[in-house]
């Protein structure tokens, strides 16, 4: 979790040193020049947003400092073309600058405020599991196909028909393993009919399996690769189910579901400090400001402002 927020800080950080880099660069010329366009304050204030790690990395590899060299030579080359257009005062720039910095200062706060958090997480997470180990169960998982006739009014009775007369050529021929598929493709109304009525995707036994469809109940109720449901009545029509595979279900030890379980723990007590942090930073409902000199400040702004885009 530091890894990845740090990375995003070192990045973010690096866009908003835009304003002082512009707001300094008549000066560089009289600085050291560690290649056209890179100074040696332009190659240290980049440097510090980068962690110990890296910079030990960089110190033994000369092709890696090489690139780190045209990698700030293109970000100087960015700021110097938003200095030469004028750029560098857009209210859009400004304003992605100003949240951009204050998402780092909470998240930095926060971070350090989630860190003092002393919390045995691999007990809080034995806890859990030992609390409600059926959670972490894993379920029976099914690959399944499926031939469907559709009742059609008035034809009810030669749907039946049909759907039996297939289930008994199925039964009839058990050494032909291709004889579903090609049946399914011939004669399915079925949505998979197409691929051989094949489900590619795993079903996984859901816990109100007594509640579903009776053609999911019984699906799940075969046991072996080939074997097949009886013909299943629907109001919609008739349904053979033939089984292609099956894992049967489990209980999960703590050691395989401990990562998880610790990651969403986690996610918890961030989510909770998350909201202490804001809390704690809020002003107090009765804060009091001195209204007319930020009034004042409001209206000069604005007046400037309205009068650029006025041309004046």
């Amino acid at each position: 979790m530091r890894n990845l927020y740090y990375g995003k800080l070192s990045l973010i950080a690096a866009m908003l040193l835009v304003v002082p880099l512009c707001s300094s660069a008549a000066n560089k010329k009289q600085e050291q020049m560690v290649t056209e366009g890179v100074s040696m304050n332009d190659l240290v204030q980049n440097l510090r947003t980068h962690q110990t790690e890296y910079l030990k990395r960089m110190m033994v590899d000369s092709e890696m400092r090489l690139d780190y060299v045209k990698e700030v030579y293109s970000d100087q080359k960015l700021e110097q073309l938003i200095i030469e257009k004028n750029l560098g005062q857009s209210q859009l720039l400004l304003a992605a600058l100003y949240k951009a910095r204050k998402d780092i200062l909470f998240n930095t706060w926060l971070e350090y405020e989630f860190d003092q958090i002393n919390e045995d997480l691999t007990a809080l997470a034995l806890e859990r599991y030992e609390a409600n180990p059926d959670t972490y169960r894993q379920h029976k998982r099914i690959k399944v196909a499926v031939i469907f006739i559709k009742k059609r009014t008035g034809k009810e009775d030669e749907a039946r028909a049909k759907t039996e007369g297939i289930l008994t050529q199925l039964k009839d021929n058990p050494e032909d393993p291709l004889l579903f598929f090609k049946l399914a493709e011939e004669h399915s109304d079925d949505p998979l009919a197409h691929q051989g009525g094949v489900n590619k995707k795993w079903l996984i036994a859901p816990s109100n399996l007594k509640e579903s469809t009776p053609a999911l109940q019984a699906a799940f109720e075969l046991e072996t690769p080939g074997q097949l449901t009886e013909v299943i009545e629907s109001d919609a029509g008739f349904t053979i189910v033939g089984l292609l595979g099956a894992v049967e279900g489990r209980q999960l030890s703590f050691g395989e579901v401990k990562p998880e379980i610790i990651a969403k723990i986690k996610q918890n007590l961030m989510l909770r400090k998350k909201a202490e942090v804001f809390e704690s930073l809020k002003a107090d409902d009765n804060l009091v400001i001195d209204d007319e000199t930020i009034k004042n400040v409001i209206s000069t702004i604005y007046s400037s402002r309205t009068s650029e885009n006025s041309g004046d």
